[in-house]
Formats: structure tokens, sequence, C-alpha cells
């Protein structure tokens, strides 16, 4: 059984061969990467600890259109910023990718607040498959080539 086969066939919950076994799909901190570089064995961009393949759309997690970038602070540390999800976040300037950013405020504080961005949020549905075609219900994972 293949990556694919076996994502679909978990997604469908039938009977698999094993568990799944997938790394977090952010990217690893650079200094993380570095260092295991150094150490040997390890590729950055190409090593996978043998995890199954896979790909993330990311714009699936986004509002469509997303929010424009808009800073809001900015000190000689630190920027807070709008991010294209509507999160007002805080993250250092110097190595962003180094650390958890600061989550201080989302676009959704109750329903009124949702209604009152939801056509921002929903108004594409282009990017779903709405005919629900194929075994796994989603038309571009049914027709999909690997890797999925």
């Amino acid at each position: 059984m293949n990556d694919q086969e076996r994502f679909r066939r978990m997604m469908e919950c039938r009977e698999v061969d094993r568990a799944s076994f997938y790394e977090f799909m952010w990217p690893t901190w650079p200094e993380t990467a570095e260092r295991w570089a150094g150490e040997g064995g390890y590729i950055p961009g190409q090593t996978d600890f043998g995890c199954d393949k896979w790909l993330v759309e990311f714009s699936w997690f986004w509002p469509q259109p997303p929010f424009a970038r808009q800073v809001l602070e900015e000190d000689e540390e630190h920027v807070t910023f709008v991010d294209p999800q509507g999160i007002v976040m805080r993250e250092f300037k110097n190595n962003p990718l180094s650390s958890m950013p600061q989550f201080i405020r989302y676009p959704v504080k109750h329903a009124k607040t949702f209604a009152s961005i939801g056509a921002k949020g929903c108004s594409q549905t282009s990017r779903i498959a709405l005919d629900r075609t194929g075994a796994s219900g989603c038309a571009p994972c049914a027709t999909a080539t690997f890797p999925l």
C-alpha cells in the first residue's frame, strides 16, 4: 500500500496496512536544520525521516481573499501586524522563523463578528469540490496523481 492509498483508506475509515506517519507540516526551525545537518545524515528539504509523503493545500486555511498584511506597531525588536488570516500577532523581527509569534487578537470573537466577515471567508467556493465525486468524496483527491 502506498502513501496515497493509505491516506485515502484512512479518510474512509477502512482497513490500512499500518498507521500513517506524518511529520509536522511546518518547516523545521533554521537553527534546528543547521544543527541536524552538522550532525550528519540530514539534508534540509530532502530528509523525510521515513514519513509518509503528503501535500498540504494552505489556501484552504486562509480566508479567501486573504486579509491584507498591515503593520500596526514596530520597534527595534518586534513587529505587530495583521496576517493573511486577520490575526493580529507580534513576532521577532530578526528571526521570525525561529520562534512562535504572540497571537494577540483573532478576527472572529463571536457569532456577530463571524457574520460580518463571513462573506470574506466563504464567498469563493470554487476551491472546494462541490460535486462530491470520487471514492473520497472530494474531486481533487479522487483525480489527483501522487503525491496527493
